[in-house]
């Protein structure tokens, strides 16, 4: 399990692939459970693209619109959480509490 803790609230991945921020929690999908392990575990800092396309897709069977379309889903994920995924162009991503 990895934990963040901000000012209002922690943000963490239970062992069963549901990703909590304060009181609300979302259930993910094993790929986007292993892009976000990635993510929280670094929360606030950048995550090389690279670095998500190995932790989702580890049998290395992934291209770029994989990443971009998981990336996307997740994002829909979490809104209603109040966290977000910035895009830091050419290089990656970074997940940050957005209230």
């Amino acid at each position: 399990m990895q934990t963040w803790i901000d000012q209002h609230n922690e943000v963490w991945i239970d062992d069963g692939g549901l990703l909590h921020h304060g009181r609300g929690w979302v259930a993910l999908p094993d790929i986007e459970w292993r892009l976000m392990e990635l993510l929280v575990a670094r929360i606030g800092q950048l995550v090389r693209r690279e670095e998500l396309t190995t932790a989702g897709w580890p049998d290395g069977n992934s291209g770029t619109s994989a990443l971009n379309v998981r990336i996307t889903k997740v994002r829909k994920r979490l809104q209603p959480l109040g966290l977000t995924i910035k895009t830091v162009r050419g290089r990656g991503y970074v997940l940050i509490p957005t209230n």
